[in-house]
């Protein structure tokens, strides 16, 4: 499909005009030069954005109302615990989930149109 592996090396390319679309994820170490978690976490990570470029290029509107969702519930959360008001965490939880909602059903999508109603007035 996307990807070549070449040596202990994996290069990602973009399928439609075959340039590297994704940084390379680096050859495995060996143990003397870091650790296996090290390199299974920057593995991991490298997966995780190639797979969230493949929803947004499949599902762009969806992919950002859930990430804009996703950001605002932990934001909030976030928010709660620097305020550090004692509350019941049944509390906690449903404001910060109408908060995801908010992001998610509203700005998310709102701020997607925008933008490409911009990007197609002031291309660049």
């Amino acid at each position: 499909s996307g990807s070549a592996i070449s040596g202990s090396a994996i290069s990602l390319s973009c399928p439609s005009c075959r340039r590297q679309a994704y940084p390379e994820l680096p050859p495995r170490p060996s143990l003397q030069q870091a650790s296996l978690c090290s390199y299974m976490l920057r593995a991991s990570t490298h997966r995780l954005i190639v797979w969230y470029n493949a929803r947004l290029t499949a599902a762009p509107y969806s992919t950002k109302a859930v990430g804009t969702g996703v950001t605002y519930t932990f934001s909030d959360l976030t928010a709660q615990a620097i305020e550090a008001e004692p509350r019941a965490v049944g509390e906690r939880v449903e404001r910060a989930l109408k908060f995801g909602a908010v992001g998610g059903l509203w700005v998310g999508p709102l701020l997607t149109h925008w933008f490409n109603f911009m990007e197609r007035m002031l291309p660049g």
